[in-house]
């Protein structure tokens, strides 16, 4: 992606246990706590995100970023809850596919 576009700013909603993991990787600017993502306006560079990617479905992350009225929300259809949170629905199914999980995260931008 910062290939297509060298300015986007990329950033990784996560727990404490995986801030190093996402801290060490080059390709990620900013890793946001899943608990302040849930519970402040969060501010990548000085703007609200402009869209989030439910690569690992979340129920409560998905509601907070309708919440948050993020204008471009991708999710797979396989959710009920992503039907009524996101704009941007990827059929995708994990469980009956010959992908590798990066290549199914693919998919789904």
């Amino acid at each position: 992606m910062k290939q297509i576009n060298p300015e986007l700013v990329i950033g990784f909603i996560g727990t404490e246990y995986t801030r190093a993991v996402i801290e060490a990787c080059t390709s990620i600017d900013i890793f946001i706590n899943e608990s302040d993502f849930l519970e402040k306006e969060i501010v990548l560079n000085g703007q609200k995100p402009e869209c989030i990617l439910h690569a690992v479905p979340v129920p409560k992350i998905s509601k907070r970023s309708a919440k948050l009225k993020i204008p471009l929300r991708i999710g797979t259809n396989r959710r009920i809850y992503h039907w009524l949170t996101c704009n941007k629905l990827v059929n995708l199914t994990r469980k009956k596919s010959n992908l590798h999980e990066a290549q199914l995260n693919i998919k789904m931008l």
